[in-house]
């Protein structure tokens, strides 16, 4: 046999082994979807999973009119929970006000008016007023060595009345200030010792007094951190200057507050190592102090985690803190912890001597963008204490994207009227957005205009949508010259 015949016969061989091949492996393909099409069933969330759901609920879903308010009126007050109401108006505007009265008799009322924003979202304007009343506030004495038997208690009532501007050119980058009208009211405390029991006002500054300020505030921050709420990774650098301006009293005061955060993520973010330094400076010019109440302080859930609300006082604050985390769920986050800090009357001694500690293990529940609940149990070198923390924040607050997708999908067709009813509150509607002001629109497509989104915001200047769905054909278009040229 010739080799032209020869080399014909190998080929049609190799064709038809390609073939069969071919034939073999979409048969394999079409037996394996056959096996897993027997297995399919409506997606069943887990018992995490349906916890979080629930409490988004309840709690990350902005509300409009009327809304049962929960949160913390004060670091100690316990939870507190009353009415409240919410209404956007104009494009980005949103008015908030609640009142809500707390386990331990705390109560607040918080009126709070978000303009609308200005140049694209560069400029942003906001209006405060909050009254608070905490009838057992702790106070142990000044300085790093007080001690936890000398504990007293007083009213404090604060009322504060401001104004707050801010501009963002980037989404990384913020500077702003404000002023304030700020009215403290004090008196004898709740608990089994009042203040003025043990203390005078050489060891206490202020007590007896009822200061009035005009405050003044300046601050800077950078922030790459994914939202406020919850991140696992990015940067937090924030500065901030008060002025506490007083005409008669000699408590006239100056403050500076650093705040230092770093977020590093480890293997995708399986696990992740948060540190955080803060330290605070009060300066009082000649003949004038600092009242015991406003000066900084340490301990309760969010530092000294194993102290008290308010254990120390003084006129400088260090904090050191650090975490390993590590995630065994999607909405379940796991913790170790240390902290380290001190308050000093000098800013000289703010040093690594004398440090108080705590350490323990903690355990989130969070979403995407916020935590839900912390549930942590902190030691230290006056024993042991549980902490339960809430953070009701809107789960899109301080998001730079709102990302959606339809509710139901080819083969869900059946579970359409039950899905509407289940994501209602899930819509991509201008009332959400105005809680994310600097937030982006997006979608995979295709959409359900009047379902997940509206068409206002589908066809509004935030949303990218159609620019994402061009992206993803030059992407699929670079695949294809990627795959033909191998």
């Amino acid at each position: 046999m010739s080799a032209k015949p020869l080399l014909a016969v190998v080929i049609a061989l190799l064709f038809a082994c390609a073939a069969s091949a071919q034939e073999s492996r979409i048969e394999a393909i079409e037996n394996a979807q056959a096996e897993k099409a027997k297995d399919l069933h409506p997606y069943v969330p887990n018992a995490a999973e349906r916890v979080i759901a629930r409490l988004e609920n309840g709690f990350f879903a902005p509300p409009v009119g009327a809304y049962p308010w929960f949160g913390s009126v004060l670091s100690g007050g316990g939870l507190a929970f009353g009415p409240g109401y919410r209404r956007p108006f104009a494009e980005d505007g949103v008015v908030n006000v609640f009142a809500g009265w707390s386990i331990k008799n705390y109560k607040t009322v918080d009126v709070h008016v978000h303009l609308p924003e200005a140049a694209e979202g560069r400029l942003l304007f906001d209006v405060r007023a909050r009254w608070v009343d905490a009838p057992r506030v702790s106070y142990f004495g000044l300085g790093n060595d007080s001690v936890k038997g000398d504990r007293t208690s007083f009213d404090y009532e604060p009322l504060t009345v401001g104004f707050n501007a801010a501009v963002r050119p980037v989404r990384f980058f913020e500077a702003g200030g404000g002023i304030d009208y700020l009215r403290v009211n004090t008196g004898p405390g709740a608990g089994a010792v009042s203040i003025e029991e043990q203390f005078t006002p050489e060891t206490a500054p202020g007590l007896g007094l009822d200061p009035k300020y005009t405050r003044s505030r300046v601050y800077a921050q950078i922030d790459s951190r994914d939202a406020p709420g919850y991140t696992r990774r990015g940067t937090l650098l924030r500065a901030e200057f008060s002025d506490y301006h007083q005409d008669g009293d000699g408590f006239g005061f100056n403050r500076v507050d650093l705040d230092a955060r770093q977020f590093i993520p480890i293997l995708r973010e399986n696990w992740v190592i948060a540190l955080r330094a803060l330290a605070s400076f009060t300066d009082a010019g000649t003949g004038e102090d600092v009242p015991f109440f406003l000066l900084p302080s340490l301990g309760g859930g969010s530092d000294l985690r194993s102290y008290s609300s308010f254990r120390f006082r003084d006129r400088n604050r260090l904090l050191l803190s650090a975490e390993y985390r590590w995630m065994p769920s999607h909405f379940l986050d796991m913790a170790l912890f240390y902290d380290a800090g001190k308050v000093a009357e000098h800013r000289s001694d703010l040093d690594l001597n004398g440090l108080r500690y705590s350490y323990g293990i903690g355990a989130r529940f969070h979403t995407l963008t916020a935590n839900v609940l912390r549930i942590e149990y902190a030691r230290g070198e006056e024993g042991g204490r549980l902490v339960f923390a809430d953070d009701p924040c809107e789960a899109v607050d301080g998001a730079a994207a709102v990302y959606t997708d339809a509710w139901t999908s080819m083969g869900q067709e059946a579970e359409a009227e039950e899905r509407r009813d289940a994501f209602a509150r899930y819509q991509v509607n201008r009332d959400l957005l105005a809680v994310a002001p600097e937030a982006l629109v997006m979608h995979c497509l295709p959409a359900h205009r009047g379902e997940e989104i509206t068409s206002d915001v589908m066809d509004g200047p935030r949303s990218i949508i159609f620019e994402q769905s061009e992206n993803r054909l030059h992407a699929q278009k670079a695949l294809l010259v990627e795959l033909l040229a191998g």
